[in-house]
């Protein structure tokens, strides 16, 4: 899953503002930490690989949260022989559990990027 913040060439054109591409770089670690999060505890265990192989990281002005596990993919998309149809065999787990995790995280995200911004705007108006 790749979590990307719309606008940012136009912050970067600015260039005379590099503690704002931080605080982005800063909000963005945030974002995807909080995806992660949300993400672990609904992710179907039966040995604990797949919800272990779960981890964030951002590189340039793009974040990431990645499963390393061979056969996440799999699990999240479902197959032919578990179509998405078929629940976990663990309650309380979900089988898209980015999604679901992404969709949780969501309210979390929106006020650590309009925190992000009022910040950046009191900075300017200094």
């Amino acid at each position: 899953m790749r979590l990307e913040v719309k606008g940012t060439d136009k912050l970067l054109k600015l260039g005379r503002l590099p503690s704002a591409i931080i605080d982005l770089k800063n909000a963005l670690t945030k974002a995807v930490a909080i995806v992660e999060k949300e993400s672990k505890p609904i992710t179907p265990i039966d040995k604990g690989f797949l919800r272990n192989s779960l981890f964030h990281f951002v590189s340039g002005l793009t974040g990431y949260i990645v499963n390393s596990a061979p056969y996440a993919i799999y699990v999240h998309e479902g197959t032919t022989k578990w179509p998405l149809s078929r629940p976990p065999k663990n309650p309380h787990t979900v089988r898209q559990f980015l999604k679901e995790g992404a969709e949780k995280a969501k309210p979390e995200i929106d006020e650590v990027f309009e925190k992000m911004l009022g910040d950046i705007t009191t900075r300017i108006t200094k």
